[in-house]
């Protein structure tokens, strides 16, 4: 954070965290975060970015995930990330921070393309998956955030 955002003083601080926390929890040596240090951890990063950088405009990012190759033998248990999606929206609710909702764009637009046109494993954007959310991103900055500068 110091090198790459709290040095750098951007206007704009995106956060997209969660999946990865879930992820490798599930496998053999797990070191995933549970939901509980999860959210201690977003929060310092907040409670500190925004001490630091006091007009920072922060987006928090909705984690996601869909059954693809990288998730289909444990997808029950990759649903987690809702819970850890529940977290980022309290936090951006809590700090009045923007909150972009993502699942059910990527959800709707796996059911019309598939998911491997979206999220090529269930995890990672495809490029037509990071143009559906820098669209929905810019759309955000476009409405609420464009208003605050």
């Amino acid at each position: 954070m110091k090198r790459d955002v709290w040095n750098v003083s951007p206007d704009v601080l995106s956060i997209l965290i969660g999946i990865n926390d879930v992820w490798h929890d599930l496998f053999e040596n797990p070191n995933g975060v549970g939901i509980v240090r999860f959210e201690k951890i977003y929060r310092m990063v907040i409670e500190e970015t925004k001490e630091r950088l006091p007009n920072i405009k922060i987006v928090l990012c909705e984690p996601f995930v869909l059954s693809g190759s990288a998730t289909k033998e444990k997808y029950e248990s990759f649903l987690l990330v809702k819970s850890y999606a529940k977290v980022v929206n309290k936090l951006a609710r809590e700090y009045d921070l923007h909150f972009l909702p993502l699942q059910k764009v990527l959800d709707d637009a796996a059911k019309r393309f598939g998911v491997d046109k979206i999220l090529y494993d269930g995890v990672h954007p495809s490029v037509a998956g990071a143009g559906l959310i820098a669209d929905e991103w810019l759309n955000l900055f476009k409405g609420e955030i464009n208003k605050q500068f």
